[in-house]
């Protein structure tokens, strides 16, 4: 087999429907990691369609000199086929390496549109052999009218494909680990082979005279659609066991920080109890140490009594009560783990964010900090925390020194504390989207930097 074999109709007829075939699937299974590439999303496509358009040009050369060898039969049709399934895998390994994600998720999205493009690769074929019974037909693909069919077939089929993905996977997606998610990919892509080696072969003519195998194939097509229908319910569950999690998580926090308080209150009402019955014994010790003209040690005892006093008072940082509570309960932690702690807050009298929601995000991110800060050394050991409201914007930034140490999934970043499922992160950013904001986690060097931002509406309750 030489170039010259080569006819050009045919090449156009095979290019153009793997064209049709690869490119839309292509753009259904890149479009959920928008932001996820190793290169910007435009030179990604970019390079996806190049790549696509390469892949079909070898499998128009191929399948036009299968077509110069092999007489019009069957056996052309599987060939044919065969060398059709082999370009999906220099677009597997593309997918694969320029996509940032965990591989579980990355199979299970890839074997999802492969399965798609299969099922309705078939239908296509169906309905051209019946429209063709009788009429000259040949087996080699994208015959007559299947190239037009398959568009208006993927047209219509593929922004509901999209719409499924979008409804029932994106939103759940984190709420399975990689293990899970792995199941899923696992048994999706051994769908798609099952389904690949069976409808490759399958000769259609027959299958349209022949009722029970008819049957069969509409309850394989109906079988795939109930497993990927079993798939998508597991997911739901997982994404609601992630949130009753979340749930209780936040509910936890909630009642530590209400301990915590309660405790302070506690602790201030004894202190200052205790120091209004001993305030006559300071003062006279005072006096003894002034009339004795001792004025330092009078200095050195009035700064620890004050300092005794100033202890339990929880800080007036700004006019909302969780956040003095909260910031001056990890002001205190710090303090006792030698880490430098500065704030600024600048915040209005009232603030319309919830109070559990306001708690659990500041207990989260300066938790997150004190304990990363505390296994830092020297001038690495360190928080700066800013709390500001500019019109309906809250804003919250932390920077804090750290190990160096960091783990990550992805583009995500995980909790690196021994025994933690990194919930904590994830309750920052369930807060963050109800309040229609964001959260970004960025580290440079040995600073890691966490910001929060947040609408305020005033009807927030």
């Amino acid at each position: 087999m030489t170039i010259k074999n080569i006819a050009i109709p045919v090449f156009l007829r095979l290019f153009t429907g793997c064209m049709l075939q690869f490119l839309p699937y292509s753009v259904l299974c890149m479009l959920p990691f928008r932001g996820s590439f190793r290169h910007s999303d435009k030179k990604t496509g970019i390079l996806t369609v190049l790549l696509t358009g390469t892949v079909c040009c070898c499998f128009g050369i191929i399948g036009s000199l299968i077509a110069s060898c092999i007489p019009d039969s069957q056996a052309l049709y599987q060939l044919v086929n065969i060398a059709f399934m082999a370009g999906v895998i220099p677009c597997l390994a593309w997918y694969i390496y320029e996509v940032r994600a965990a591989w579980q998720k990355k199979l299970f999205l890839f074997s999802f549109s492969l399965t798609s493009a299969l099922l309705i690769t078939s239908v296509s074929n169906s309905v051209v052999t019946w429209y063709y019974a009788g009429k000259p037909y040949e087996y080699l693909p994208y015959y007559g009218i299947y190239n037009l069919l398959n568009l208006t077939v993927t047209a219509v089929f593929l922004p509901m494909l999209w719409l499924i993905l979008k409804k029932w996977f994106l939103p759940v997606s984190e709420g399975l680990s990689n293990r899970e998610t792995g199941y899923l990919s696992v048994l999706s892509l051994l769908l798609f082979l099952l389904l690949s080696s069976g409808l490759a072969f399958i000769d259609y003519s027959y299958l349209l005279k022949n009722p029970m195998a008819l049957f069969l194939y509409g309850a394989v097509i109906l079988l795939v659609f109930l497993v990927y229908a079993i798939a998508f319910y597991l997911y739901r569950l997982a994404h609601e066991r992630n949130q009753f999690q979340l749930k209780n998580l936040r509910m936890e926090q909630q009642l530590v920080l209400r301990d915590e308080q309660y405790r302070r209150i506690h602790d201030s009402i004894e202190i200052n109890r205790q120091l209004r019955h001993d305030l006559r014994h300071h003062m006279l010790t005072l006096r003894g140490y002034l009339q004795s003209g001792e004025t330092g040690q009078a200095e050195e005892y009035l700064s620890a009594y004050l300092e005794k006093a100033d202890r339990y008072e929880i800080r007036k940082l700004c006019h909302d009560p969780v956040v003095n509570m909260v910031v001056s309960h990890y002001l205190d932690i710090a303090a006792q783990q030698d880490i430098r702690f500065t704030t600024r807050i600048d915040l209005p009298d009232e603030l319309p964010v919830a109070a559990p929601d306001l708690s659990v995000l500041l207990g989260n991110m300066l938790e997150n900090a004190i304990t990363a800060a505390a296994r830092a050394q020297g001038s690495n050991r360190f928080i700066r925390f800013h709390m500001l409201c500019s019109g309906k914007m809250l804003a919250l930034t932390c920077d804090n020194g750290f190990d160096g140490a960091i783990r990550m999934k992805g583009d995500q970043y995980l909790s690196t504390r021994e025994g933690h499922t990194g919930l904590g992160l994830k309750s920052l950013h369930f807060i963050a989207e109800k309040y229609d904001g964001g959260v970004e986690f960025t580290h440079e060097g040995n600073v890691f930097h966490t910001s929060v931002m947040l609408l305020t509406p005033e009807n927030v309750r």
